[in-house]
């Protein structure tokens, strides 16, 4: 769904930030654990492999690329949401909308951008 779109991105920039690799290691679509996981599984799961690291997420930026208007007057929603899988205020998640371009009107895209460092 729309919102896999995003998480995915999150999950790619919190363990590329981390140097962890990426979610297609972590999460492989071919292996039955994580095949119908819900993405907020696999940020959570990150969460959990960095704390263990004794790694914490500082700040997101979010660039939602997509000409829906119904997705670009929930940013503040989505910042909230990504904020809680995280641990994180308001105050370290940053949402924004950027036109969808060649994704055509239905087109979802996403671009996240994660600081990484030691501590919560």
């Amino acid at each position: 769904g729309d919102g896999d779109v995003l998480l995915r991105a999150l999950v790619d920039a919190v363990l590329g930030a981390a140097a962890l690799g990426g979610a297609a290691e972590h999460f492989p679509a071919d292996d039955p654990t994580w095949a119908d996981a819900p993405s907020a599984t696999c940020v959570a799961e990150c969460v959990v492999e960095r704390t263990a690291r004794g790694l914490g997420v500082h700040h997101v930026d979010v660039v939602l690329h997509t000409e829906r208007a119904e997705l670009v007057e929930h940013g503040a929603a989505m910042a909230l949401r990504i904020g809680a899988l995280l641990g994180l205020g308001a105050e370290a998640v940053n949402v924004k909308t950027s036109e969808g371009g060649s994704l055509g009107p239905d087109g979802i895209g996403a671009l996240v951008i994660a600081t990484v460092g030691e501590g919560a």
